[in-house]
């Protein structure tokens, strides 16, 4: 389990300051994108170019990437979408300090430590008897899995987790969400967001804060900010550990804004403030609440 994460403010949305042009690329496309031109729409394809003055319109069940340097931009949801809209996105998430960090390499970091200093603090206790422990069938392969994780040994994590989930057991979860971090330290953005949508943890899971901040980063970065307050609204009310609350809040007022409810967005801000002023995102919360 992951026991001491410092949550700093963490999102997938990677920004570059001052890019020198507003232009993206399709990356990748599974299903329909249409650009429009002029009164017609016409198909896009895996390494088109499209400008900050485009429209585009997406399918139902289709998904695109967009890219340009570090930017990666993701759209799952049909609609019709300005491309200077989506740029000012990232902008305005760079702003709230919403901005790239390995999420990943954070989580990893932390247990590393948390692990490190709790054997460094045991003495070995003589045993009088060994004690028979029932465990269940995919508790091997999520131990396995988060042992070659926290190594750095990725690539062989992903092929013991994906053992595991096979199994479909009561530690399914926890294995899809060590799975989706080693995914992401390998550069397999899809793989992880597959792993993470796939995942359904109960709100008392040790990792669940981690989850939600994960989750609602990939929900915002597709601009589904509905769905994304959903899931901080359960954290908020079911999970029992609140160590991600600030940046519930924090990601939560964002949302607030970007559906043009400007009180609720205040009200996450404030509560965000009210926990910690003097920390990080307390200090960016009070700025943003200032500008509003």
């Amino acid at each position: 389990m992951l026991k001491r994460v410092s949550f700093a403010v963490i999102v997938l949305l990677v920004f570059t300051a001052g890019l020198p042009a507003r232009d993206l690329f399709i990356d990748y496309l599974d299903g329909e994108v249409d650009i429009k031109t002029g009164n017609n729409w016409d198909p896009l394809y895996i390494g088109d170019q499209i400008s900050e003055d485009d429209v585009i319109k997406l399918y139902n069940d289709s998904y695109v990437e967009l890219t340009q340097n570090d930017i990666k931009l993701t759209l799952e949801k049909a609609g019709v979408y300005e491309v200077s809209s989506l740029l000012d996105q990232v902008v305005k998430a760079d702003k709230w300090g919403i901005k790239g960090a390995s999420v990943a390499k954070l989580f990893r970091d932390d247990e590393v430590e948390a692990r490190q200093s709790a054997v460094m603090g045991v003495r070995g206790d003589p045993q009088d008897e060994e004690e028979i422990t029932w465990v269940d069938d995919d508790v091997e392969f999520l131990e396995e899995g988060r042992e070659l994780y926290l190594r750095g040994d990725f690539e062989e994590a992903i092929l013991v987790l994906d053992e595991g989930a096979e199994w479909y057991g009561s530690n399914y979860d926890e294995i899809l969400f060590y799975k989706a971090l080693s995914e992401y330290e390998t550069g397999q953005y899809r793989k992880m967001r597959e792993s993470i949508f796939e995942m359904d943890p109960y709100a008392d899971a040790e990792y669940f804060g981690e989850y939600v901040l994960l989750k609602g980063n990939l929900l915002i970065e597709s601009q589904n900010y509905i769905e994304a307050e959903e899931l901080f609204d359960r954290y908020i009310s079911d999970a029992d550990k609140r160590d991600a609350e600030q940046n519930v809040y924090l990601l939560w007022a964002f949302c607030s804004l970007e559906l043009d409810q400007e009180i609720s967005a205040r009200d996450k801000l404030q509560k965000a403030i009210s926990i910690n002023s003097r920390n990080e995102i307390g200090r960016k919360a009070s700025e943003i609440l200032q500008d509003l």
